[in-house]
């Protein structure tokens, strides 16, 4: 992630662990967006790091449907369907 992508992401979590819905849904909104402008491959390494984290590490990063669905789901399922190490685990921990 750049510069401005890990703010973003620092301010969605603050936005989250302050409870105040409205404010976190539309920093997500903000984060989601940015993360759809980075390198592929750098989203994808993103994608793989935080299920690393938050499935074997058990990390209390706060994903909403709507990151999962626009961004987690899609780069793990497709891992899954390449056979990458991890990705089958991980969809599985997302219950």
């Amino acid at each position: 992630m750049d510069t401005e992508q890990k703010m973003q992401c620092d301010i969605y979590c603050r936005a989250e662990s302050d409870r105040i819905r409205h404010v976190s849904t539309v920093e997500l909104e903000r984060f989601i967006n940015l993360l759809h402008k980075a390198e592929p491959n750098d989203y994808k390494n993103w994608v793989f790091k935080l299920c690393k984290e938050i499935i074997d590490q058990h990390s209390d990063f706060p994903v909403r449907m709507p990151l999962f669905e626009d961004v987690i789901f899609p780069v793990i399922w497709e891992g899954c369907r390449r056979n990458e190490l991890g990705c089958a685990r991980w969809l599985a921990g997302f219950n």
